[in-house]
């Protein structure tokens, strides 16, 4: 008899507890901004990465993205400001400030610092697209080489290809499964 009343138990509990609440509604502020999700990983040409890698990017407002690259030769941080609000399918101009470190081995260590112009293109497949050109000023650090290096301007670009998606519809995805 205790092991009928305690299989009940265990299988009610499981039956009641183990539900996901599939009525609650996703707050659409928390996907994306405007019909584009929020975050984005992209491979870079020149830009936050330094020559080629990888940057995320996070959107903050419909005017504002930040970006965090990484790859060959260094790292570096950036902000985009679009003047006309970000909106999915469509191609906005930009204005965006960048700096990186990068270390070329057996050569050179610099900063660089960037300031351009350019295009953003957010396709409504979650896809983005950027380009953007302007002047870019390197500071070397002499101490890495031995050797000192003017300070250069140069004219510089950026192009980078990413995909958009949203951190919280993944944590929300998981959590179904978790259970």
């Amino acid at each position: 008899m205790q092991y009928r009343f305690l299989s009940l138990i265990v299988l009610l509990s499981c039956t009641l507890f183990g539900q996901q609440d599939s009525t609650k509604k996703i707050d659409p502020d928390k996907l994306q901004i405007a019909g584009v999700y929020k975050n984005s990983f992209s491979l870079n040409l020149a830009g936050t990465s330094g020559v080629v890698g990888f940057s995320w990017e996070n959107l903050i407002t419909k005017r504002l993205i930040s970006d965090i690259g990484i790859g060959f030769p260094g790292i570096g941080l950036g902000i985009r400001y679009l003047p006309i609000p970000v909106k999915r399918g469509t191609l906005r101009p930009h204005l965006n400030v960048i700096s990186s470190f990068m270390v070329w081995p057996g050569a050179a260590a610099f900063q660089q610092f960037y300031g351009g112009a350019g295009l953003s293109l957010f396709l409504t497949r979650k896809f983005n697209f950027s380009f953007d050109l302007g002047p870019s000023w390197f500071y070397h650090y002499w101490v890495a080489t031995g050797k000192a290096f003017p300070d250069r301007f140069f004219l510089m670009g950026n192009v980078k290809a990413g995909y958009r998606f949203s951190f919280y519809a993944m944590k929300r995805r998981n959590s179904y499964f978790d259970n």
